[in-house]
Parts: structure tokens; sequence; C-alpha cells
């Protein structure tokens, strides 16, 4: 994985053996889309993923692909982005 891992860059694509924690995959969503992020269960943030994510992915589908892959439950309302365990 490149230095600060793969999801640090617009438009980046990270080899699938990089893995990211939820945590900070939300930091970078968090600058890309102007959002705020909370969190129900600290535990989530360690959650890992790998794959590539790019800067102009359509956002819901990036989320409902997290909530698929993990088991987590996201709200959105409005900027106010809410993960937890379902």
């Amino acid at each position: 994985c490149p230095p600060g891992g793969p999801f640090l860059r617009p438009g980046f694509s990270a080899p699938r053996s990089c893995k990211q924690s939820l945590e900070q995959i939300m930091k970078q969503l968090q600058r890309w889309y102007e959002m705020s992020v909370f969190y129900t269960n600290e535990e989530v943030k360690q959650y890992t993923f790998s794959g590539d994510l790019k800067k102009y992915d359509d956002f819901d589908k990036i989320i409902r692909m997290l909530e698929e892959v993990s088991g987590i439950k996201i709200s959105i309302k409005e900027n106010c982005v809410v993960i937890g365990t379902k």
C-alpha cells in the first residue's frame, strides 16, 4: 500500500491486498462529501475493508456495499452519517 493508505487520494485504486479500517474510510468520505460521521458502537471503527474506492463513485452505493459486507447499519440524514451495528 502507498504511504497513508489507499483511500487518501481521489481516484486512486488500491490493490485488493490493502486493508483500511472503517474509520479511515469514513474520514476520507467526510473530506470528499463534506459530511459528519458519528458512531453508536466504537468497535465498528476497527472493521477492515479492501477494494477500490474512487471519489466519484456513487455515495449511496458505497454506503450500501459497506453495510452488505460488514453487518453494520448506516443511517444518513442530510449531511450526517450515523454508523452502528444491526
